[in-house]
């Protein structure tokens, strides 16, 4: 296996985790709605597992992003070193770089959200 392929499997098992996460991160969202949906107040019992949880969430969630990030610099730099990638492999470098800002961004949403949350459940 050449170092294209291996950054490309890294990337999406890295993807793969992410999304495992992301799901595990809207169950969490869906509970903490629920609460003040239906008007119920949380005890602080409550709250404070629930905070917990969230920000474990959070923060590996945040974790498999950067790797994710690092995954992409890595397929990034091979791709420019590299004269002749295989069809199969080729991606459009602005492409490439789009999808870097998203998982950048997603970064800074998730430190953004978990202050929110934290903030609001105390």
């Amino acid at each position: 296996m050449d170092k294209l392929d291996l950054a490309w499997d890294t990337f999406h098992f890295y993807t793969s985790e992410c999304h495992k996460q992301e799901d595990k991160y809207q169950l969490l969202v869906g509970t903490i709605n629920n609460f003040f949906k239906d008007n119920r107040t949380p005890t602080r019992h409550q709250r404070k597992r629930l905070i917990n949880k969230f920000c474990q969430n959070i923060d590996l969630l945040f974790v498999l992003y950067k790797k994710q990030s690092d995954a992409l610099d890595e397929i990034i730099s091979l791709s420019q070193e590299n004269e002749e990638i295989p069809i199969d492999k080729e991606v459009d470098m602005a492409s490439l770089l789009s999808l870097k800002n998203v998982t950048i961004t997603l970064m800074h949403e998730l430190n953004r959200q978990k202050n929110e949350y934290k903030e609001f459940l105390s």
